[in-house]
């Protein structure tokens, strides 16, 4: 297939890894299985599923969940969720929200509010702008970049950039390129 270039991942999770791009991989584990054709495979390796085509896949791992194609992914982890395509985006952790397109979002954590457009927002919330502190969260960020940091969650990144760290689990890669490292593995 001539468009099998466009993926490229790497898998740790309870001492599993795969590596590979479409029709290259490397399972590393015990009792997991690997099959497939090109461009396509499913992992299953102690509870964990990893499918797909080219710039399409979907991790179920310990109870977190990422699912997508180029641009466009949803991350279901202890709670929190991230969804959307480039320059959009949906958090949902620990009752704190964050959705908009490029530019633009809406923080709600703890009957806070920040919305805006493209290099311009506004926080309603203890009379603070450009940076939200509320209950050990902060946000800040300028066009198609932000930072969220919420009882040790974190997401930065630009437009089809993103990296997440909430309890002991971090994504971070650009359309049809990402690194899952869950259950208290951190990428560095």
């Amino acid at each position: 297939m001539s468009d099998c270039h466009c993926l490229g991942l790497e898998l740790r999770s309870v001492g599993a890894a795969v590596s590979g791009s479409c029709c290259q991989w490397e399972l590393l584990s015990v009792g997991a299985a690997v099959s497939g054709s090109c461009c396509q495979w499913e992992l299953l390796s102690v509870g964990a599923a990893v499918s797909g085509s080219c710039c399409q896949w979907e991790l179920r791992s310990v109870g977190a969940a990422v699912s997508g194609s180029c641009c466009q992914w949803e991350l279901l982890s202890v709670g929190a969720a991230v969804s959307g395509s480039c320059c959009q985006w949906e958090l949902l952790s620990v009752g704190a929200a964050v959705s908009g397109s490029c530019g633009q979002w809406e923080l709600l954590s703890v009957g806070a509010a920040v919305s805006g457009s493209c290099c311009q927002w506004e926080l309603l919330s203890v009379g603070a702008a450009w940076e939200l502190l509320s209950v050990g969260a902060a946000v800040s960020g300028s066009c198609c970049q932000w930072e969220l940091l919420s009882v040790g969650a974190a997401v930065s990144g630009s437009c089809c950039q993103w990296e997440l760290r909430s309890v002991g689990a971090a994504v971070s890669g650009s359309c049809c390129q990402w690194e899952l490292l869950s259950v208290y593995l951190f990428f560095i």
